[in-house]
């Protein structure tokens, strides 16, 4: 690790730290305003709304902080030491920048996705399909449990990976962001039973709530224990065999660039839209896959890098926004054969009981990779996006 890359690994930790500080100021700012509102307008709102409302936002952001200072407790016995304050003072500026906050908050949001009951409609909408239809496509028997090899990149807190590991297959999680990867690994790792911590994910966002007890409800994680989802394989397995189940850190690109044909099956779950030229990533899903093997991808095309002007990331620089149909004209042109495609109706990180849910009506195929005796025929047919 560099130098750089170290102070953005300490960063990252110290600005878990400082969560409940960030929360305090959103406390604060609202005091504020309703100090400012006139007696007559006062005199109207709950007594709960002046006098508890903002004390019980600031007891659930010291739960969310308590579960967070758990988690830099565990990152402590896996990476380089990190020299973090025992104690902040919330009225002190906060050391790291808002950017890191917004992480926590959507990474809370992830918790629920993966790790909790609350998610449960979500991964049978997202990741259920997945599953199935890699079973279709790569079955699993005796004779071949624990060794098909599958690259989840992209894969967040770990969940779609471990189902995937579950169904009896050989999985590797690939992850860049640390607040996902310091949250899995203490999941992964410490969740040792269902229900074993508590965090309020959505004191974030005050919008669309119908009452005050939806925006600071608990949500229980994890809802199941990762051990128990890798005991499925292993009891299935020839002699009790051990499931093969790893994370991988760092950025896609750059952890696979020596890697050839090496993996049976991508899977790619709201993924393919985070690259700024998804070229690249269709390029290297070609590279990596053996020939015959299967790339599942199931997500919208959401790109994260448009409309980036005067931004200081150049990655917005580099993005190029292309359609499905395009997509597919260059994913057929590097050999894939798409024998499956299909539009899915996804919920993504979305508050249950808020007003308002984003639907997605994703894109979902499937695509063998040919051998250099049998190339692909480019087409540029979609699917129709009637039901």
């Amino acid at each position: 690790m560099d130098e750089e890359e170290f102070a953005h690994y300490a960063e990252v930790l110290l600005s878990m730290k400082e969560y409940e500080g960030f929360v305090w100021r959103e406390g604060f700012r609202k005091k504020q305003h309703l100090k400012r509102l006139n007696e007559k307008h006062a005199r109207r709102l709950p007594a709960f709304t002046v006098k508890d409302s903002i004390p019980a936002m600031l007891r659930y952001a010291k739960t969310n902080q308590e579960f967070w200072d758990q988690v830099c407790a565990m990152q402590a016995n896996f990476g380089p030491e990190v020299d973090l304050p025992s104690h902040i003072n919330l009225k002190q500026p906060m050391k790291t920048p808002y950017r890191h906050y917004s992480k926590l908050k959507s990474t809370l949001h992830q918790l629920v996705r993966d790790w909790a009951v609350e998610g449960a409609e979500e991964r049978e909408r997202c990741y259920q399909p997945i599953v199935d239809e890699l079973k279709r496509v790569l079955p699993v028997g005796p004779d071949n449990r624990n060794q098909q090899k599958v690259l989840v990149p992209g894969a967040g807190l770990g969940r779609l990976a471990l189902e995937i590991v579950s169904a009896g297959y050989a999985t590797q999680g690939n992850e860049f962001s640390y607040q996902m990867l310091f949250t899995s690994n203490f999941i992964l790792n410490c969740a040792r039973q269902p229900d074993a911590y508590t965090v309020h994910p959505w004191i974030d966002n005050p919008s669309n709530v119908m009452s005050f007890d939806d925006f600071g409800r608990a949500v229980s994680i994890p809802d199941v224990s990762p051990d128990s989802l890798l005991a499925l394989t292993s009891s299935s397995s020839p002699g009790g065999a051990e499931p093969n189940f790893s994370m991988c850190a760092g950025e896609f690109l750059e952890v696979y660039a020596d890697e050839r044909e090496t993996w049976d099956c991508i899977v790619t779950c709201f993924f393919i839209d985070a690259a700024p030229n998804v070229i690249e990533f269709i390029e290297a899903f070609e590279r990596l896959l053996k020939p015959g093997g299967v790339w599942i991808n199931l997500g919208p095309l959401l790109y994260h890098w448009q409309n980036g002007s005067g931004a200081d990331d150049d990655r917005y620089d580099q993005s190029i926004e292309l359609s499905y149909e395009e997509i597919k004209h260059v994913a057929e042109g590097y050999n894939f054969k798409f024998t499956r495609e299909e539009r899915k109706e996804c919920l993504y990180t979305c508050n249950p009981t808020s007003m308002l849910r984003s639907v997605y009506n994703c894109i979902m195929f499937t695509a063998i990779k040919g051998t250099p005796l049998e190339p692909c025929s480019p087409s540029t047919k979609a699917p129709s996006s009637k039901k």
